[in-house]
């Protein structure tokens, strides 16, 4: 069984067994009846002052196994906690970027697409997420080409984040780095 939730009818099963186990110790039994043990071994009633016969005790590790089932049966493990991962972001600094559209190879394998959220930079290491800010508007896109190769150009921004952005031509846009 796994270590998560039980089913339900593992619940109503143990509930049961412990309610039979507990209730098989506490109950008169009829008189002249013999009661049974786990192990099936029949045990001689004996007679009580009222002159009712009460079965002859249980062993003690009935008892305590009637108590673990009942408390496994009650039992319910807090659900793990997911802590999410912890994003953090350096500095704002301002870089000038251009854009690209032609269909091409990328540097970090696959091919340029309409919409993709990427961006070329000379030595960042691909997968590396770049939140950008432009006139108001955010987005965040990862480095998977290599360039631009015009001198003075930081960035040059892929089809989709250009289009995120509203950004067009070359100009000052403000970037941080995302961890």
């Amino acid at each position: 069984m796994s270590r998560g939730r039980r089913p339900w009818s593992f619940v109503v099963t143990s509930i049961a067994a412990a309610t039979m186990l507990l209730a098989s110790a506490a109950v008169p039994a009829v008189a002249g009846a013999a009661s049974m043990t786990l192990n099936t071994r029949p045990t001689a009633p004996t007679i009580g002052a009222t002159g009712s016969a009460t079965p002859s005790r249980p062993p003690a590790r009935i008892a305590r196994a009637a108590y673990r089932i009942a408390n496994l049966a009650r039992k319910t493990r807090p659900a793990p906690r997911r802590l999410a991962p912890a994003v953090s972001y350096g500095p704002w600094r301002t870089a000038l970027c251009s854009w690209y559209n032609e269909p091409q190879g990328l540097a970090g394998g696959g091919y340029l697409r309409p919409g993709m959220m990427i961006v070329a930079h000379k030595t960042l290491p691909f997968g590396t997420r770049i939140q950008f800010s432009y006139r108001g508007r955010s987005c965040i896109a990862v480095v998977m080409d290599r360039g631009p190769y015009v001198g003075g150009r930081e960035f040059d921004l892929g089809p989709g984040t250009a289009a995120a952005l509203r950004f067009d031509g070359v100009d000052q846009v403000s970037y941080r780095l995302v961890y």
